[in-house]
């Protein structure tokens, strides 16, 4: 008799672990798609970056070239400055 209720005992067990175990494997999944979203969130702003500036540098080129004029490169400059100052702040916000 006590070791049908032991088996008893043993088996009540069976769907609270199971629960335990998909509780445990969602949360390791939320925790794998958190990264993956911050890696994305982070290259792309690296990236968006990068794009400015580099095409500031090919402005800067053209207008080195003649293939801009001195009024042309100061409106370029300026908008792409105003971008990229506003992505540098974006990405030294604490989070």
């Amino acid at each position: 008799m006590a070791h049908a209720s032991a088996l008893m005992a043993a088996t009540d067990l069976t769907p609270m672990l199971t629960l335990l175990g998909v509780v445990v494997g969602l949360v390791l999944v939320a925790a794998a798609v958190i990264v993956i979203v911050r890696r994305r969130m982070t290259s792309d702003a690296q990236a968006a970056s990068f794009t400015s500036g580099s095409l500031l540098e090919q402005l800067r080129t053209m207008h080195a070239q003649g293939k801009l004029s001195d009024e042309e490169f100061a409106k370029a400059r300026a908008k792409l400055g105003g971008k990229l100052k506003a992505e540098m702040l974006g990405a030294k916000r604490p989070k």
